[in-house]
């Protein structure tokens, strides 16, 4: 329960990239309550966006890993194709169910051995 706590206040604090921080009449954003795919792929391509992004991913699979206690042999690049591939083909999904389904993959592989 730590763990997801921890995990949750970080995607918090580096969330505020997708809340558009520079505008002052945007409202702040945490991570659970309305990142969408489409935002996430939108905005990929600016520097900020990505390393958030990179983060967001690891850090809940890191809590994951630690909570599971699993030792997952899948890295970063691999979790970020599957998350974007994810919210591209599900724009309108909560950034959550993306990374909820990668973990649910990691399970999968892990195994399976794959």
């Amino acid at each position: 329960m730590r763990t997801l706590f921890i995990v949750i206040l970080l995607c918090t604090i580096f969330s505020r990239t997708f809340a558009g921080e520079n505008n002052k009449n945007t409202q702040f954003r945490s991570f659970i309550n309305g990142i969408s795919c489409g935002q996430i792929i939108e905005d990929l391509d600016r520097e900020e966006t990505r390393k958030a992004y990179e983060l967001m991913v690891g850090s809940f699979i890191t809590g994951s890993n630690y909570a599971k206690n699993r030792d997952s042999k899948t890295d970063l690049n691999g979790m970020l194709l599957i998350t974007e591939q994810f919210c591209r083909q599900n724009p309108k999904q909560h950034f959550l169910s993306a990374v909820i389904s990668l973990d649910k993959s990691i399970d999968n592989r892990d195994h399976t051995g794959k």
